[in-house]
């Protein structure tokens, strides 16, 4: 499923392909988040196309997204399923749960901790 919603007319199609293709290993690498070196390796673009397709794409850049995805995963798992925080911090790739709370909060406006709770009682 493609997720881009902007029509890019300075990228041509095989560029978007492979846009779109980082957006898929980004999805696949929770765990180990590749450098913008080893992304545009790995699909073939420069650095320079990549970082500019994809903020074109997207409309975040490349690691903002990548940033985005992993909260929205932690919220997923916090939300549907029984992990305690320390769990979901490993699960969706953060080594350290003060920065995974940290950039938790500042997304979604409440703590790990109370996002959990909060669905216990329903």
């Amino acid at each position: 499923m493609r997720t881009g919603k902007r029509q890019i007319s300075s990228l041509n199609a095989d560029q978007l392909d492979r846009i779109h293709r980082v957006e898929e290993i980004l999805r696949c690498q929770l765990h180990n988040r590749p450098s913008l070196e080893q992304l545009a390796r790995q699909v073939g673009l420069n650095e320079c196309t990549l970082k500019q397709g994809f903020r074109q794409v997207f409309g975040k850049t490349v690691f903002t997204y990548f940033r985005d995805y992993q909260l929205e995963q932690a919220q997923q798992l916090l939300v549907t399923g029984n992990f305690k925080v320390e769990e979901v911090t490993q699960m969706v790739g953060y080594g350290d749960r003060s920065a995974f709370t940290k950039a938790f909060r500042r997304k979604f406006n409440i703590s790990p901790s109370d996002c959990r709770r909060s669905i216990q009682y329903f």
